[in-house]
């Protein structure tokens, strides 16, 4: 997922050492100071319980672990862990509130209440080219601020919820190559969307899809 040029604690360059204890603990302080925002991104991180000390600055609003090696299925458990919950006064017009987590091998399920366990004025999600199974969760449509959504090439399945409606800000929607099925919800900007969110889906059908049989 794109994120913000501007203010990034970036450590791509200088990839971490997770054995050093407090490490992790001093780069949450350093996103504090720059803007709430942090890319570890292509750091070898490979487990999210490896940054579990990510979640307690309140006040880290951005956060990318793109292309970071990671698996499993302990998604639900990190965030159980509690995410930030910045202060909407202090966030900067520089960060765009989101979750990176694209381009890893995590697998599972999304967790269920994901729309409980992210703060409501998260704007975008990244959970493209993983392996997370079961359905799309409902409760994503609690997160109204939501403009970006990537969930292509995982191994979802059922159908995109009708509940999804409520996600008017939508900018970005991309589903295509899961196994997802039933019909698009009938709104915008669904059906304004280029076919190319929905490719790979065979059982999808409906505007800007063909018509559902």
């Amino acid at each position: 997922m794109a994120m913000a040029a501007a203010s990034v604690v970036d450590i791509v360059e200088h990839p971490l050492l997770l054995d050093m204890p407090g490490l992790l603990e001093n780069a949450t302080a350093e996103a504090e100071i720059l803007e709430g925002l942090i890319d570890l991104q292509y750091n070898p991180i490979r487990s999210l319980d490896n940054v579990a000390g990510l979640l307690t600055s309140p006040q880290l609003v951005e956060i990318d672990l793109s292309n970071c090696q990671l698996s499993g299925s302990g998604l639900a458990r990190w965030l159980a862990r509690g995410y930030p919950r910045a202060n909407t006064l202090h966030i900067s017009d520089e960060v765009t509130p989101s979750l990176g987590l694209g381009n890893n091998a995590l697998s599972g399920s999304i967790p269920e209440n994901i729309g409980t366990l992210l703060p409501d004025y998260i704007q975008g999600l990244g959970f493209d080219n993983n392996q997370f199974s079961g359905h799309i969760p409902s409760s994503l449509s609690n997160l109204t601020s939501l403009t970006i959504v990537e969930l292509q090439r995982n191994e979802l399945t059922g159908s995109i919820p009708d509940t999804f409606s409520k996600l008017s800000n939508l900018v970005t929607f991309n589903v295509s190559y899961n196994h997802l099925s039933g019909q698009v919800p009938p709104v915008i900007p669904f059906t304004t969307l280029d076919i190319s969110s929905y490719e790979g889906n065979a059982g999808l059908c409906g505007t800007p899809l063909p018509s559902c049989t």
